[in-house]
């Protein structure tokens, strides 16, 4: 196959670069996205639209064959999910897109419905990842947006709206800062930073939690 594909769905801005091929592979029928490896017309296209409209990381057979990176070049890639993916159920029903920030490991609560993430299938119990054929369901064939919500904390929310907004700005998007209890430690911090700040909180979290133990 190296003749253009038959459906391309418009990119939507901020959107996760394997969401998307996801959703390019399924509106052409494609039985997962290592198929797109053989349409090189569109691999010409997905190139132009990294890094300006499509973020986060690049598959693998992407970055082997096309040299095709990951986006936006300030954040470290391994603070981006890699097989595995998670989504809010609520926000995909209305989006049907995947975008970016989902990736990040510590966005763990979506900000705008209060509910943690949802990595894994209540109906088959496997993990949900990209490997998968359609974006909005899952290889056992259950729809993501039908699964059962859980409640996030309200700190995990507003630790994850300032994420969010991070990330939008690293991605030269406006970003609309809520405010919150963090915001004199947050102010002006870059996606890596938070993931450092959050990283170094949670080291000292578990030595604390394991010295009461002892």
């Amino acid at each position: 196959m190296n003749k253009a594909l038959l459906f391309r769905p418009e990119p939507q801005e901020g959107e996760s670069l394997r969401g998307f091929l996801l959703r390019l592979a399924g509106a052409n029928l494609l039985g997962n996205t290592a198929w797109l490896k053989d349409v090189p017309a569109e691999i010409v296209y997905l190139q132009k639209m990294i890094g300006t409209v499509l973020h986060g990381r690049a598959p693998g057979w992407l970055k082997r064959i096309y040299k095709v990176g990951g986006s936006p070049s300030s954040l470290i890639q391994g603070h981006l999910l890699g097989r595995r993916a998670r989504c809010c159920p609520e926000c995909l029903a209305k989006l049907r897109y995947w975008p970016f920030e989902w990736e990040h490991i510590l966005y763990v609560a979506c900000h705008l419905h209060g509910c943690l993430m949802l990595g894994e299938c209540p109906h088959c119990f496997r993990e949900l990842t990209w490997d998968r054929a359609r974006l909005m369901s899952c290889a056992c064939g259950s729809d993501i947006t039908l699964w059962p919500r859980s409640s996030a904390s309200e700190q995990e929310r507003q630790l994850c709206a300032r994420l969010w907004a991070c990330l939008r700005k690293e991605t030269g998007r406006v970003a609309n800062i809520e405010v919150s209890q963090f915001d004199q430690i947050l102010q002006d911090i870059t996606a890596t930073e938070f993931a450092t700040l959050i990283s170094v909180f949670g080291t000292h979290g578990e030595i604390s939690k394991n010295k009461r133990k002892n």
